[in-house]
């Protein structure tokens, strides 16, 4: 497992699917609210790598790359934890393509204690959790990456927000995939392709953002490679013979330390 999952649950095998990380009493435990204030307070125009290295200093925020199955029972946890009359997700504008384009594209999830708060900064819409899972599942089908971030301080970090993120828009996945500059931090998972059902349709390598997939034209298969794999899943969406699946990163011992 990864090194937040030693530091931040103990009860669960990925620090982001411990309840205790989503309850209201950690929200106000880790002074997450003053964080985002920081946070929102920086330039959306500085430079992809001034912007990466102004987050890693001015928040302590977790970023890890999670597939579709985890992202919805991260979902599970928050609607879980909601108070009983507070509107608890919300999507907005993401600010990576305002910032890139000039364009308004609602793909942004805040869910939890702040969802209210944040839909009042940014214009965002209030939705219900089960429009949440829907919108969630609707930017898988088509090929966005789901990041999870969670903000605190001491020892623990509050789960809150989701970003579906695509290149070349994507500050912080630009940030990491040219430099190496955090934050955007790999799946606990890698994709490993079933040769005997492979057909080598290329579908899966289209879906890629980090260059992890290679076609033999010989060999009529797909080979990923599990160093540049991030495990976000979205290579098996368009795969017609589910050939490819998710396994633990700490179970293939080339990949097991890339995080």
């Amino acid at each position: 497992m990864c090194q937040y999952c030693s530091q931040y649950s103990e009860v669960s095998d990925y620090w982001y699917l411990d309840p205790r990380n989503h309850t209201v009493a950690t929200y106000e435990k880790s002074g997450v609210e003053g964080l985002v204030e920081k946070v929102s307070d920086m330039a959306w125009s500085h430079s992809v790598y001034e912007r990466s290295v102004a987050m890693k200093e001015k928040a302590p925020v977790i970023t890890q790359t999670v597939p579709l199955e985890d992202a919805l029972k991260v979902i599970d946890l928050a609607e879980d934890a909601a108070l009983e009359g507070q509107p608890w997700f919300e999507i907005h504008d993401c600010p990576c393509v305002i910032a890139t384009t000039g364009d308004r594209v609602f793909k942004c999830m805040r869910f939890g204690v702040s969802a209210e708060l944040r839909a009042q900064q940014t214009g965002g819409r209030l939705v219900s959790a089960q429009e949440f899972r829907d919108k969630l599942i609707e930017f898988d089908d088509l090929g966005l990456v789901h990041n999870l971030n969670a903000w605190g301080l001491g020892e623990r970090r509050y789960v809150m927000h989701i970003c579906n993120c695509e290149l070349p828009t994507c500050m912080p996945l630009r940030s990491r995939l040219d430099w190496g500059s955090p934050p955007y931090g790999k799946a606990e998972y890698v994709a490993m392709v079933n040769m005997e059902t492979c057909n080598g349709c290329e579908r899966c390598a289209s879906r890629c953002h980090f260059g992890a997939i290679q076609i033999s034209r010989m060999q009529k298969e797909a080979s990923i490679d599990p160093r540049k794999c991030f495990g976000c899943g979205l290579c098996r969406v368009p795969c017609r013979p589910k050939a490819i699946t998710l396994i633990p990163r700490i179970s293939v011992p080339i990949a097991r330390d890339q995080w």
